[in-house]
């Protein structure tokens, strides 16, 4: 153990690797950013959070929505480690260290993938400045914390994979982030279908496959059984949660809506990524193992918000950790191959302006629904631009 808890500072010690500084630096001020522009504001869910906290508390005649009470991990907090903050407080607190933990942990997950800084330092930058950051994830939800657990099973799976020494307490912290990403949010289970294709693609004994399957399984295991007794007692499980949303929101499933919502969420980001697609498959032999391994194995899980009805930025976000590390490593190989610094400024442009696209998109259109807008004006555009426009201000927090 003690070996394993220095090999830990050596290598979550992203201090001493200047990019990976300067982005958690950078990731302050876009913090600072974020807050002075836009604030903490309540979401949709808000109020719901807020109760569950408080029914936690003991709270007299507090609803407890039993929706919520399935996702305990804030409000065991609010009672425990920050019993003296207000339900405010405690997401403000979580939310800001949910949100620097899934910065550098996929800093150093994409830095070993592809055994670049830069790709590891661009993919942090952007996932930093991400839409749904701006939007939904520093706002007083709960998303952030599914996030920061999604990332935290990536990174440790991503070590079994890579690594001898210690194999079997990385697949502990890889279940055990599964198992409390289910505390959190469903995304922040999702990690288990990234570990579950490695066990395919592990260069190991089936004997060993199920051993690591085995080992990696008993936390989230313990904390799937406990959670459904807790559903049981209370009539109302996980499973009810979906199928109530799918009755209710199925009709927003719609191809134009999964379309807004993608351009919105990942904007510049798209031609990029279609051109290193395009480069990884017809050139796949070519391009390292990690990198085939990783395309692959992060598919289920970076798409696993198709079994969600709801098109949000906050549940498509998922798919970031597909998009932008193939944008940044297309980036380098452009960057890499420039002649010219002119080429080279063009790349620079290029993250920079990916970089403050999201603030600028959050200060336009501010917290409203525009599908809600769009679907009210019968798809006209005119319509839809005068609607907005007209009540731009009204959007400036969620309602």
């Amino acid at each position: 153990m003690a070996s394993f808890i220095k090999q830990l500072r050596i290598h979550f010690g992203w201090w001493r690797e200047r990019p990976a500084f300067s982005l958690f630096v950078l990731a302050l001020v876009a913090l600072a950013v974020h807050l002075q522009l836009f604030g903490f504001h309540p979401n949709n869910d808000t109020e719901q959070f807020i109760d569950v906290i408080h029914a936690f508390r003991g709270v007299a005649d507090a609803p407890l929505h039993l929706n919520r009470y399935l996702n305990p991990l804030y409000p065991v907090l609010s009672v425990t480690l920050l019993r003296g903050f207000s339900p405010e407080g405690v997401m403000l607190v979580m939310n800001v260290l949910f949100y620097l933990g899934t910065v550098m942990l996929s800093y150093g997950l994409v830095r070993r993938v592809f055994q670049s800084q830069f790709v590891g330092f661009v993919s942090g930058l952007f996932i930093t400045t991400a839409y749904a950051m701006v939007r939904y994830n520093l706002t007083q939800v709960w998303d952030i914390g599914g996030y920061f657990f999604f990332a935290l099973s990536l990174y440790a799976c991503w070590r079994w994979y890579n690594e001898e020494p210690h194999r079997d307490l990385w697949l502990y912290l890889g279940g055990a982030a599964v198992g409390f990403g289910m505390l959190v949010k469903e995304s922040g289970a999702m990690g288990a279908l990234f570990m579950a294709w490695l066990l395919l693609l592990a260069p190991i004994s089936w004997a060993r496959r199920i051993r690591a399957f085995l080992l990696f399984s008993v936390l989230p295991f313990v904390t799937l059984v406990s959670n459904q007794l807790r559903g049981h007692e209370a009539g109302f499980s996980s499973r009810d949660w979906l199928m109530y949303n799918w009755d209710v929101y199925r009709y927003a499933y719609t191809p134009i809506k999964w379309a807004g919502v993608n351009a919105t969420s990942f904007h510049w980001l798209w031609p990029v990524f279609l051109i290193a697609v395009f480069f990884l498959i017809r050139k796949w032999r070519e391009w390292p193992l990690a990198v085939r391994v990783y395309s692959i194995a992060i598919i289920a899980p970076g798409i696993s918000y198709f079994a969600w009805p709801i098109f949000i930025s906050r549940t498509v976000f998922i798919s970031a950790w597909i998009i932008i590390p193939l944008v940044a490593w297309q980036l380098s190989r452009w960057y890499a191959a420039a002649k010219r610094p002119i080429h080279r400024g063009l790349v620079i442009a290029y993250i920079v302006l990916v970089a403050i696209t999201p603030f600028a998109l959050q200060h336009t259109l501010r917290y409203a629904r525009l599908f809600d807008i769009l679907e009210s004006c019968n798809r006209n555009p005119i319509c839809f631009w005068d609607t907005f426009w007209e009540n731009r201000e009204t959007y400036s927090k969620i309602k």
